[in-house]
């Protein structure tokens, strides 16, 4: 028996977007359309980390979205502090940009399994 199927939602702009759903379906992954759509299991998210942000802003961010979701957060940089502000407002894990193309499949996998991933 299979695997449940994995319906993953894109929160991005342009290119980054399609650098994000490319690397998920070439590994096999479900992207949904509209990136939020009721029903989505993970949720990709680009989110710039390093930006001095509150919790209570980047809790707000990251959980407007319809029902419970795993959250996924792609940003070009983020160091500890913000790494700790991620995980206190509810990412699952945190992909950096530039490891994209060999991070954010292992990570999505790692997250539908439960567990987090970070840099």
């Amino acid at each position: 028996m299979s695997a449940p199927e994995l319906l993953i939602g894109v929160a991005a702009t342009k290119p980054l977007q399609d650098r994000i759903v490319a690397a998920l379906e070439d590994d096999g992954l479900t992207v949904a359309f509209p990136p939020a759509p009721a029903g989505v299991d993970i949720q990709v998210m680009a989110i710039d980390l390093s930006q001095p942000t509150s919790v209570r802003a980047l809790r707000e961010r990251l959980t407007n979205h319809p029902g419970p979701m795993r959250v996924v957060a792609v940003s070009p940089a983020c160091g500890p502090l913000g790494m700790r502000r991620a995980v206190r407002a509810g990412a699952t894990a945190v992909v950096l940009e530039h490891e994209l193309g060999t991070a954010l499949v292992p990570a999505v996998r790692a997250v539908a399994a439960g567990l987090s991933a970070m840099p």
